[in-house]
């Protein structure tokens, strides 16, 4: 029988970055006694392999956002370009059959950082095959080291965070004669870093509650008639009334 055909691709040094999500369920991690069911953001240099991953809850632009912007605050530096798949967390469809375009916020976030956006053929995982492919290694690392560790169980999310990015820098570790070929050649970070939230404004109820993103939230009644300010992270909100957290 005919043998699976494989086209080598030569990657230059410090040009591309690619994200991927990975759902990690199955590493059966939890929090006190409860299943963590998380993602992990998850971008690559396929030059040098370099990774850098990011625990999240959903495939979202917030969760795009923070581990680019933690990707890219490690290195110290910012590649030519971004790649992704076709995610709804940078892309739209404009109608029927149209080509996918870039949603406003995406297009936003590459541009602060001078990233040259690009998406992979629909249906064509391979374009983005490093990072693909180094989330099983990623999470194969990880099963292994909670085997050595002797528990999936952690205190906090926090812990379990740290515990992902010890094993994300160890493993970066043996990458750095080819890192410090991609970083010679990266232009240098912007000097501000984008806030990681979304920000709305909400008056509460005459039911005191009110609605973030088409989801409905109670409030304490003493804010019945007053404008909120929401600050919208990945995994929690944050409501201010005047100055006053």
């Amino acid at each position: 029988p005919d043998k699976e055909v494989f086209f080598a691709q030569d990657w230059e040094p410090g040009r591309t970055l690619q994200l991927d999500w990975t759902r990690a369920g199955e590493l059966a991690v939890t929090i006190n006694g409860v299943a963590h069911e998380h993602l992990l953001c998850h971008t690559v240099l396929p030059y040098s392999n370099w990774e850098w991953a990011s625990c999240c809850r959903s495939e979202s632009l917030l969760s795009l956002r923070q581990g680019l912007q933690e990707s890219l605050h490690q290195l110290g530096k910012v590649p030519q370009q971004l790649r992704v798949d076709n995610t709804s967390a940078a892309t739209h469809r404009i109608g029927p059959g149209a080509e996918r375009e870039f949603n406003p916020e995406f297009a936003s976030l590459c541009e602060h950082y001078g990233l040259v956006p690009k998406t992979i053929g629909i249906g064509s995982p391979n374009e983005n095959g490093d990072v693909e492919s180094s989330n099983g290694h990623l999470k194969r690392r990880l099963r292994q080291h909670l085997l050595l560790r002797g528990s999936r169980d952690f205190e906090t999310e926090a812990a379990y965070e740290a515990f992902v990015l010890g094993v994300v820098k160890a493993g970066n570790r043996a990458r750095q004669d080819k890192l410090a070929q991609e970083l010679a050649v990266m232009k240098p970070l912007p000097p501000t870093r984008l806030s990681e939230y979304d920000e709305v404004y909400c008056r509460v109820s005459s039911a005191s509650a009110i609605r973030v993103k088409k989801v409905g939230y109670s409030v304490p009644a003493r804010l019945i008639g007053q404008e909120l300010k929401v600050e919208i992270y990945e995994s929690q909100l944050k409501l201010y009334s005047g100055r006053q957290f």
